[in-house]
């Protein structure tokens, strides 16, 4: 799993300036998000929506650190200070969903902004998350997505480029790059290209990049059952002895 606030580069977002989403990046304690809010279980993510196990992630890039102060200087740049945003979470779909959202917003508010924060249930969040429902994206979501095929594509298809339905951010640059990594056959240059991809999407961030967490079982010695990497749980496999 990982765990990140969506942020629209699309026409009309308040948050279209490279630099207001490299300062929000830059204005959130990550650290202290996963010691409070997680017990410490699980990583940050290293500027973007991939961790080792993935296919394609980049082991050179490193989590934007925690730097007030660089925040605030990327968003005088931009001419953003008084900006006002709304970040919509859902409460109750994912661990600490929206305790997350109302820390970040918190976060977000010591560097000059003014933040509210929605929180409704799931259904209500697909219907704004979806752009085949809500054609004008919401400029910042939080949001939580998984990878079952430990493969870049789903990724990069899903979240770094306008392709997807759930996805609000729009990179030329980008979508060459991602079209050819789809039918690229040679797995060293397909894998360079995801690698690159995850290069360029950290300086021009489609997200706030925070944690992925990890994945806690409490299992009764009755139950004979080893968890999957992918965190799916399958009865199937399960039996009680």
């Amino acid at each position: 799993n990982y765990s990140f606030l969506r942020l629209s580069n699309l026409e009309g977002s308040p948050i279209a300036d490279k630099r207001i989403r490299q300062a929000f990046n830059y204005a959130v304690d990550k650290d202290t998000l996963l010691s409070e809010l997680y017990g410490g279980q699980g990583k940050v993510l290293p500027g973007q929506l991939s961790g080792p196990e993935m296919f394609g992630f980049n082991p050179n890039l490193q989590p934007y650190p925690f730097d007030p102060d660089q925040a605030k200087s990327l968003l005088a740049e931009a001419g953003a200070e008084n900006l006002e945003i709304e970040i919509i979470s859902p409460q109750g779909r994912w661990t600490a969903d929206g305790l997350r959202a109302q820390a970040i917003g918190g976060m977000l508010e010591q560097i000059g902004l003014t933040v509210k924060v929605t929180l409704i249930n799931f259904d209500q969040w697909i219907k704004l998350a979806d752009r085949g429902q809500t054609p004008n994206a919401p400029a910042v979501m939080n949001f939580q997505t998984e990878n079952p095929l430990f493969d870049a594509d789903r990724t990069v298809t899903g979240y770094y480029t306008d392709i997807s339905s759930f996805s609000a951010y729009k990179n030329p640059e980008l979508l060459p790059l991602i079209e050819q990594a789809r039918s690229e056959l040679d797995t060293v240059k397909r894998e360079q290209l995801y690698q690159q991809i995850f290069e360029l999407g950290r300086d021009d961030p489609p997200a706030l990049f925070l944690i992925q967490p990890a994945d806690v079982w409490g299992l009764s010695e009755r139950l004979r059952w080893t968890p999957v990497p992918d965190g799916r749980t399958l009865f199937k496999d399960m039996t009680f002895g």
